[in-house]
């Protein structure tokens, strides 16, 4: 099935220390995701900038898909997509960590904030994508990427994971303009 992610919302919650309101908030979201009708998308799963290439008719096509999967959801490869680029874009201010960018960039507001809102808007009005779906793809994506990251680090250090933290800032900042 495509509507895999409101599935693995439990295993976030068995993975971390998820406050209340978040676990709330995020059982809505996967509630309505699955109220929405979704398509599948062949889903690179890493498409970051270091798998991306520039074609020479200026198109652009990802590299490495070990991650691959065929039956994937609408918009988490161009979310996670400009999540990279915009830490790539943000280096130089190096004495930021990644967390204070990320939280500029995308969730506070920024020029890089509203390009990618640009893009998902693009994207929903050429694929048909119910919007109704984009917020909780958004959150849902960092769940997905979160439950990875737990099996990386080990249980004492998740509350210092990237995508956890990052999915916590995005939540507490969903009303901010990013």
């Amino acid at each position: 099935s495509v509507n895999q992610t409101p599935a693995n919302v439990p295993y976030y919650f068995a993975a971390y220390d998820v406050p209340p309101s978040a676990v709330s908030f995020l059982r809505g979201q996967a509630d309505l995701l699955t109220e929405t009708e979704l398509f599948a998308v062949l889903q690179h799963g890493d498409a970051g900038p270091w798998n991306a290439l520039l074609t020479d008719d200026g198109t652009v096509a990802f590299l490495d898909w070990e991650a691959g999967e065929p039956r994937g959801l609408p918009l988490w490869d161009l979310i996670y997509f400009h999540r990279s680029a915009s830490l790539l874009m943000s280096r130089s201010r190096p004495w930021e960590n990644r967390r204070v960018r990320l939280r500029r960039d995308l969730i506070a507001g920024s020029p890089i904030g509203d390009r990618v809102a640009s893009e998902v808007g693009a994207y929903v009005d050429a694929t048909g994508l119910d919007r109704r779906a984009v917020e909780p793809l958004y959150h849902l994506c960092w769940v997905q990427r979160a439950i990875k990251e737990a099996r990386r680090i080990p249980a004492e250090r998740r509350t210092h994971g990237m995508f956890h933290r990052f999915l916590l800032d995005g939540i507490d900042g969903r009303d901010l303009p990013g």
